[in-house]
């Protein structure tokens, strides 16, 4: 059994957990992120570095009023990224 408070409010509302259904921690993470202000073009880039049990993943943010000239100066296609918007 996990000693959260969070877990168990969790267990509470929904039901789960306990006897029945345990929670059981499969591990850990431990997440770094770095934020870059580039002002004459009014983007903000934060970069997140998350390091897991089985490797790492890498995130890049760019926020922005304007997420069409964002992409276009980001350009992560032509290297071989793939982008995807968010609300």
């Amino acid at each position: 059994m996990v000693d959260s408070s969070i877990i168990w409010l969790v267990s509470i509302e929904y039901g789960v957990g306990g006897d029945a259904a345990p929670f059981v921690c499969l591990g850990g993470f431990r997440n770094t992120r770095a934020v870059y202000k580039l002002e004459e073009d009014g983007l903000v880039l934060e970069l997140n570095e998350t390091r897991f049990d089985f490797g790492t993943s890498y995130e890049l943010e760019c926020e922005t009023a304007e997420p069409d000239r964002a992409s276009v100066f980001l350009s992560v296609a032509s290297h071989g990224l793939s982008a995807t918007q968010s609300i």
